[in-house]
């Protein structure tokens, strides 16, 4: 027998269509000795079975994936050296819950993507992808080759370490052929050639039968690069990029971009050289900012891609079964350290979509689940109106409860 709270906590947890009992009929009740049977109505006559009808109702509801990567990291620190609070009201909305699922060890959005896909792969295949993204490529130069991303970097030397401070996105149709011309007079020896895209992205391709561990470059912006760098057992990575470093120092092309007042190139990273593999996502679309990231993760889960001003409206009137949304607004202020631009960031993000997301959660219009891409997921649930006396969380609530898992 149910006790009055669990019949009031069924009872308004269920739709009303669920809540509306079937007249008994004969041989329904049970007797002395023996059950009672279902009614031929099909509706049942506990609440136990009628529960698990809503719940199999509401699993058509679509999902929607909200990916925000740095929205934790520099939350405690802040607080504990600047007495930052950050504010996001939709974190401190009181008929919804926000529980934290078992961490996982993954880092990084594109790491976290492949995560909630259900590949376990240790070094991505994102030179690949994006490669492939661009026209008017050729094809012929990366057959049968392994591909890795070649993005200029800036490196600040200090006395016990050498920080990534900036990854440089604006070199010139004449910066990319003297790069390709410095680096393939020296390196073609050695397998190795700088090709690069439409888009002015670089790549260097090696034999199909090496392999690299590498990190993203993203995920190395403003850290001591020394515990980041490439590792394979088939030729010194390492070194390599050493010598790349060298050939930069007194190059042409940097010689004119500090004539122009540019930063200078003094590195090159290497990542992303993964091998392709089959992904069975479920995914029907991935909204994001016209950059590569959203439209290269679209291309591995061979899914529509749509820029993300479009999101919101097209989650709430289409008939998408399950969405990404990928929203990284906040990586570069938390890089820079800029805590004004992070507040901001975040009462953007919280305004045009985390409000009317949680809302449509709150209503049973989707599922919303919220990945911060340090290994942690948040799962929007709505509190139970019983439960009333749940106490209110903050963001840095939940910034110093994944800070402790």
């Amino acid at each position: 027998m149910y006790s009055s709270r669990l019949f009031v906590k069924n009872f308004i947890e269920l739709p009303l269509l669920y809540q509306i009992r079937d007249v008994a009929q004969s041989g329904s009740a049970p007797h002395w000795g023996c059950g009672g049977r279902q009614f031929e109505s099909g509706h049942p006559d506990h609440f136990r079975f009628t529960k698990n009808i809503a719940k199999n109702h509401m699993l058509q509801k679509p999902a929607v994936h909200l990916f925000i990567p740095d929205l934790f990291p520099s939350l405690i620190r802040w607080s504990q050296a600047f007495k930052f609070k950050p504010t996001c009201q939709s974190f401190e909305c009181h008929s919804l819950r926000l529980s934290a699922s078992k961490p996982k060890k993954v880092h990084g959005l594109e790491a976290s993507f492949y995560n909630y896909l259900g590949v376990d792969e240790a070094e991505l295949p994102i030179a690949d992808y994006r490669y492939e993204l661009q026209e008017g490529i050729n094809r012929a130069l990366s057959a049968n080759k392994s591909l890795l991303c070649v993005d200029p970097i800036h490196l600040e030397i200090g006395l016990n370490d050498i920080n990534m401070t900036d990854i440089i996105t604006d070199l010139s149709d004449d910066e990319v052929d003297m790069l390709k011309l410095l680096i393939n007079k020296y390196f073609v020896d050695d397998g190795l050639i700088l090709i690069s895209d439409s888009k002015n992205q670089c790549y260097v391709t090696f034999p199909n039968d090496e392999s690299v561990m590498t990190t993203p470059v993203r995920d190395v912006l403003n850290k001591n690069v020394t515990a980041y760098l490439p590792v394979s057992k088939d030729r010194n990575w390492q070194v390599i990029q050493n010598e790349m470093q060298m050939l930069l120092h007194s190059s042409e092309i940097n010689h004119h971009r500090e004539i122009k007042g540019l930063p200078v190139i003094n590195s090159l990273w290497l990542w992303g050289s993964g091998k392709k593999q089959a992904v069975d996502a479920n995914l029907s679309c991935i909204y994001s900012h016209a950059d590569n990231s959203g439209k290269i993760f679209s291309k591995v889960a061979s899914c529509k891609w749509m820029p993300l001003a479009d999101a919101v409206d097209q989650i709430l009137h289409s008939n998408h079964s399950e969405t990404v949304v990928i929203l990284d607004q906040l990586t570069l202020a938390s890089n820079n350290e800029d805590i004004d631009e992070y507040q901001r960031q975040l009462t953007l993000i919280d305004k045009d979509y985390l409000m009317p997301l949680m809302r449509a959660c709150q209503q049973g219009i989707i599922d919303l689940t919220i990945h911060s891409c340090d290994g942690h997921t948040l799962k929007v649930e709505n509190t139970p109106a019983w439960k009333f006396w749940r106490k209110r969380k903050n963001l840095l609530d939940f910034a110093d409860e994944t800070s402790s898992t």
